[in-house]
């Protein structure tokens, strides 16, 4: 419980969110860019011939659908890397990709939507009578939003789901799904915003008098942007229904799209299950609006059957909420949730083994791995988020277990997960000391930390946190308590990486190893 304490009291230094906007202008041939306070920077010194619509893909390059029909691409330092595709374009608007990396685009003049390989190779995935707004809700299906007054729906592969929604609209562009799965619409027709429930039930405008709406899109604190392309302003509406403006922009402006920080989007953690306060105790925070669905894996059998001498035998999970109450427990993963673990792709290839799959609201949550009738040996943790990049977000992970030497030490491997581009900043604390004035007994004396990336190379070393980035750490306001742990501030790019807590000299006893996403 001490733990959990400090991890929720933690929450409140974790919510800055460093995010960029664009908005293209199509009256001035230009595109701007936004930092979180609105204001207003050129992002490309390059003449873009009427832009209209704007997306980003997973390494931060920016697409831009023009008024010659073409979409133009640009690096994410504004460089102009030439024009993506330029067929079967007639007066293309929204752009959207899906999750395979395909681009699409709403064909407005063409009365279709055109489908594009990360080649740019081009196709018709569907015939929609000038449709305008892109959207894809979290099973793969596309939403088109068009000047027939109704919005469309198509499956991922192209079949025609028929029409969402057809009353409330005046003229829909811009759409755009919340992390609950409302749909919102920009009625440019009628100067509202529209919203709807995720069965297509026409829930009301959420704001009026928005002097011709255009682009919609959700930033990380889930307050609404909404570009109000005739009086050239880009308004926010937060969830309560406030509307205040965030920025003016350039002439005639278009679509928009935010860039928001990488995610953490997994945590593993390897090391030996013991008994008592020395079993395997992992933590991790949800943060934001909706629901977050995660998959819990507590592994044993399987890591013997890949050479892991040791193994634990028979593994049991345990969830935990923030008032330490059990919201479940697991210990062949087969019972009860067979079906729906076995649809994610991740069911643990071992009987034994044990495997949660839970939706959760936002808040503090601990999962414990023991062995079954207090089995001991090595076992492996595994947190899965499984909607990296919508809904809620995964800020904070961390594990506690006993660390022992050669391969028993703490060994807690993550994943930074980008869907817009960017890099990470995640800090990473080795404690030990501080555990023994919580009260914990046989507390690791002096961590040490090690950095590993997807290859194996060391990418950053700490033994005291107070050696080499104090200033810095100090600034994150989560230094560690006690000079002699351990601590690491990083900038990296999206990537597997592994955590590795030992103790100095060959030291042993309970540690702690968090990971903090900064942004």
């Amino acid at each position: 419980m001490k733990r959990l304490l400090c991890l929720a009291s933690l929450l409140a230094l974790t919510t800055a969110q460093a995010e960029t906007i664009f908005v293209p202008n199509a009256g001035l041939n230009s595109i701007s860019r936004y930092d979180t306070n609105g204001n207003r920077s050129a992002f490309t010194s390059a003449f873009v011939n009427g832009p209209m619509g704007v997306v980003l893909d997973r390494n931060g390059n920016l697409f831009v659908s023009t008024n010659d029909n073409k979409i133009e691409k640009f690096a994410p330092t504004g460089a102009d890397l030439g024009t993506f595709a330029a067929t079967g374009l007639n007066f293309p608007m929204a752009l959207a990709f899906d999750s395979a990396g395909n681009l699409y685009a709403a064909n407005f003049s063409g009365s279709t939507v055109e489908k594009f390989t990360p080649a740019g190779a081009g196709t018709v995935f569907a015939n929609v009578i000038r449709p305008t707004g892109l959207a894809f809700d979290q099973s793969g299906n596309l939403y088109v939003s068009n000047f027939g007054n109704t919005i469309e729906v198509f499956s991922p592969a192209g079949a025609d789901l028929g029409p969402f929604a057809s009353s409330g609209l005046n003229n829909p562009e811009g759409i755009v799904f919340d992390s609950l799965g409302n749909l919102y619409a920009a009625n440019n027709g009628s100067d509202e915003v529209e919203k709807f429930s995720p069965t297509g039930a026409d829930l009301g405008f959420v704001a009026q008098n928005i002097s011709g709406p255009v682009g919609l899109a959700f930033d990380t604190n889930g307050d609404l942007l909404v570009v109000a392309s005739r009086d050239a302003t880009i308004r926010r509406i937060t969830p309560s229904g406030t509307v205040s403006i965030f920025a003016n922009t350039g002439f005639t402006p278009g679509f928009i799209a935010v860039q928001k920080p990488p995610t953490l989007v997994n945590l593993a953690t390897r090391l030996r299950v013991l008994t008592g306060e020395n079993v395997l105790d992992s933590g991790f925070i949800v943060r934001g609006p909706g629901i977050k669905q995660i998959l819990i894996r507590g592994l044993g059998p399987s890591l013997g059957n890949a050479g892991v001498p040791g193994a634990l035998v028979d593994p049991v999970l345990e969830l935990h909420g923030s008032n330490g109450a059990v919201l479940q427990t697991n210990d062949n993963w087969r019972q009860p949730q067979q079906v729906a673990i076995q649809a994610t792709g991740l069911a643990p290839t071992v009987d034994a083994e044990a495997a949660i799959l839970v939706n959760l609201p936002a808040g503090t949550y601990t999962v414990i791995e023991r062995g079954q009738n207090g089995g001991t040996g090595v076992g492996l943790m595994e947190i899965y988020d499984l909607a990296g990049g919508s809904g809620p977000d995964l800020v904070n992970m961390s594990t506690r277990g006993f660390v022992d030497t050669g391969s028993n030490v703490m060994i807690a491997g993550f994943i930074i997960a980008a869907t817009s581009g960017g890099n990470g900043i995640v800090l990473v604390r080795g404690l030990g000391p501080s555990l023994g004035l919580a009260g914990v007994t046989n507390p690791l004396a002096d961590p040490v930390l090690e950095l590993h990336n997807s290859n194996g190379v060391v990418v950053a070393t700490n033994d005291n946190w107070q050696s080499t980035q104090s200033v810095a750490i100090q600034a994150s306001g989560l230094a560690p308590n006690d000079p002699a742990e351990a601590a690491i501030l990083a900038t990296l790019t999206p990537g597997v990486y592994t955590a590795i807590e030992s103790g100095k000299n060959g030291g042993t006893g309970v540690g702690l190893v968090e990971v903090y996403n900064l942004q």
